[in-house]
């Protein structure tokens, strides 16, 4: 009896994009799974130092997975995560309470 092989092509397609991104937003249903990609700018001409920061955020693309491809993801990024940060160090994100400090201005 042979043995079973499976090859897999890969190729990208014609609207294949890169896009760089600072954060994210997003959520879940029971369905699927939506993380939007953003990029952050301070809004000079609406800020006033030492009163409020004004940030524009730029939606530049939204991914939508299955629960099996967003969990594949999670643990894709988990690992790459901890790899990155035991040859880099730490990776410092913002606490909640200064979070929760910035004024959403829509």
């Amino acid at each position: 009896m042979s043995e079973f092989t499976t090859k897999i092509q890969v190729s990208k397609n014609a609207d294949f994009k890169q896009v760089y991104a600072t954060g994210i937003q997003g959520g879940h249903t029971p369905f699927d799974f939506r993380i939007a990609f953003h990029n952050e700018s301070v809004n000079l001409e609406e800020s006033i130092p030492g009163e409020k920061i004004v940030i524009d955020r730029d939606f530049k693309v939204e991914v939508i997975l299955s629960p099996f491809a967003a969990k594949k993801v999670m643990l894709w990024l988990k690992r790459h995560v901890e790899d990155y940060e035991e040859q880099y160090g730490e990776i410092k994100t913002q606490k909640p309470a200064e979070i929760e400090k910035l004024e959403y201005i829509t």
